[in-house]
């Protein structure tokens, strides 16, 4: 029977500096609750801390899915109402999205990229940090995270697809890593993993920003005659 071979793993360039896409974060600002008497106040809005993000990368056929992972951490004694914003590359689309909070899953909104432009400008604006104005004009995911209980910690997964770079035989997946950026607390884990399926032979897998582990699975189609 003639062996068809599947690379479980995939080229990653994984950069620290802003491109086309970067990764989501969390800006929180305090909820008001008028029963509530809290001596903490935030000045202004402010990045969240995040605990971990994890990428899972499924490519097959030229098509990547990402799924995307994160932890926040609420180190505060008042409960936060946040913003989430995760811009997207220009060709992908949102499959899913879904956060948690106090065990309790949530449904989030995709929200028309004018509006979503419109509330991440007002962010800027309140929070007068230079380093997001590099996401303007980019194709933004954005949803309204509440609530975010005090002391605990809220979790974000989302999902997109996308057709994958191709030039000249080789296939390129970028998904820049910039969290650390925007989080006040060194994160405890950062770990991606991509799986690679395809009908044609692949000839090499590399990383030019990273080291990679890889993991090569050898199966029998029996679409394939068997040889003698």
């Amino acid at each position: 029977m003639k062996t068809k071979i599947v690379l479980l793993t995939m080229v990653l360039v994984l950069s620290s500096t802003f491109g086309a896409v970067a990764d989501g974060f969390l800006i929180v600002e305090p909820h008001e609750v008028p029963e509530v008497i809290t001596t903490e106040i935030l000045p202004k809005p402010q990045f969240l801390s995040v605990k971990y993000h994890r990428v899972t990368v499924r490519i097959e056929d030229g098509v990547a899915h990402t799924i995307v992972d994160q932890v926040f951490q609420n180190s505060h004694d008042i409960d936060l109402e946040g913003t989430y914003l995760f811009p997207l590359p220009e060709d992908a689309a949102i499959s899913e999205f879904s956060m948690y909070a106090g065990g309790k899953r949530m449904s989030g909104k995709i929200l028309e990229r004018e509006k979503a432009r419109a509330i991440y400008e007002e962010i800027v604006r309140k929070m007068k940090d230079p380093g997001l104005l590099e996401y303007y004009g980019r194709n933004l995911y954005r949803a309204r995270v509440y609530p975010i209980p005090a002391r605990s910690e809220t979790r974000i997964q989302l999902e997109y697809r996308q057709i994958m770079t191709y030039d000249a035989g080789v296939y390129r997946y970028v998904y820049p890593l910039s969290t650390e950026r925007f989080s006040p607390q060194l994160l405890q884990e950062i770990t991606i993993t991509a799986e690679i399926k395809s009908s044609v032979p692949i000839k090499s897998i590399y990383s030019p920003s990273h080291d990679v582990d890889l993991e090569v699975k050898v199966f029998f189609d029996d679409a394939f005659p068997r040889q003698p």
